[in-house]
């Protein structure tokens, strides 16, 4: 029944099957509750994946639920993995999510399952997660700002700060932004 439900789209079984096995939800309430889930998404596949997300979603914990939003916050790719664990509960959050296939190692750093980023973005304010990280960046860029692998792995999160800051009228952070990142493009 949770099969049809969600019309036998691979993703959201898996992610499905993940939450019962992790969370210990029975299948029976599994069922229920992603039944009483109205997905916005009218695309049948992209609405079984929103309504497996959903039930998967529902059983994470604030320090889980933190650490997926700053992932889905930050511009680029990946975000470094020691960094999150800092902020959000340590290795056992990030173990959890990726357990539940949500989160994929993308050694050392960590990426979100491919097409969450647009269920974890909508209809969202992601600026405190934005400005943590930029927080963070711009503190790892006062001693590391000549460091060409730490710029390249941050490439896309420092891009899209920087257009980010841009937009928010934080020009002394626009600065520091695009002079780190002027020697290594």
């Amino acid at each position: 029944r949770i099969a049809v439900l969600l019309e036998h789209v691979p993703a959201a079984l898996s992610l499905v099957a993940d939450a019962i096995r992790v969370s210990g939800l029975s299948e029976e309430e599994a069922l229920e509750r992603l039944q009483t889930y109205t997905p916005k998404e009218q695309n049948k596949a992209k609405a079984a994946v929103e309504r497996a997300f959903q039930l998967m979603y529902s059983t994470l914990t604030e320090d889980e639920r933190g650490m997926l939003d700053q992932v889905a916050a930050a511009f680029g790719i990946s975000v470094d993995r020691k960094w999150l664990e800092n902020e959000y509960g340590g290795s056992s959050v990030s173990e959890k999510l990726e357990s539940l296939g949500i989160l994929h190692a993308n050694s050392p750093r960590l990426r979100l399952m491919p097409g969450l980023k647009p269920l974890l973005q909508e209809g969202r304010e992601l600026s405190k997660e934005r400005e943590r990280l930029l927080t963070h960046l711009m503190d790892e860029l006062q001693t590391r700002w000549n460091d060409f692998e730490f710029v390249r792995d941050e490439l896309g999160n420092l891009l899209g700060l920087l257009f980010w800051a841009a937009a928010q009228g934080q020009w002394s952070h626009v600065a520091t932004l695009g002079r780190a990142i002027d020697p290594y493009l």
